[in-house]
């Protein structure tokens, strides 16, 4: 249970987090319309590549113009952001093959969020596939 000025403590940090996803999200918003522009001006898209790689990502991130990951972290506390990762560890581990797709894809992703737990002990910071 939570003191009341704990409690408030994390009413405010809700707030501020609140505040800054809508500020990432008109964002994201305006860049995909931006992206969509592009891709209408085109008659053959096949040698446009998609603003994130999906090498490491679900095809449903394709468009999206900054990583959610990233945004995790740029909006958690570095403890905040680890937990956040150590949590898709262990989410990941436990559901493999059993949420519609091969316990391997559930696995890879697991040791995905392992590799960012490493980077992130090591340097600090997580670097995303599209910024390596």
């Amino acid at each position: 249970m939570y003191s009341p000025r704990e409690y408030l403590q994390l009413l405010e940090a809700y707030e501020e987090l609140q505040y800054k996803y809508k500020e990432l999200e008109e964002e994201n918003f305006c860049l995909r319309d931006e992206l969509e522009e592009r891709k209408q001006e085109k008659e053959d898209n096949s040698d446009v590549k998609p603003p994130i790689d999906t090498k490491y990502h679900d095809k449903h991130y394709k468009l999206c113009v900054f990583e959610p990951i990233q945004a995790m972290q740029s909006l958690l506390t570095k403890e905040q952001f680890k937990g956040f990762l150590l949590g898709n560890i262990i989410k990941y581990r436990l559901r493999a093959g059993y949420k519609g797709n091969t316990a391997q894809d559930d696995i890879d992703k697991a040791k995905r969020y392992e590799k960012w737990v490493e980077e992130l002990e090591k340097k600090g910071e997580i670097k995303s596939d599209s910024q390596e």
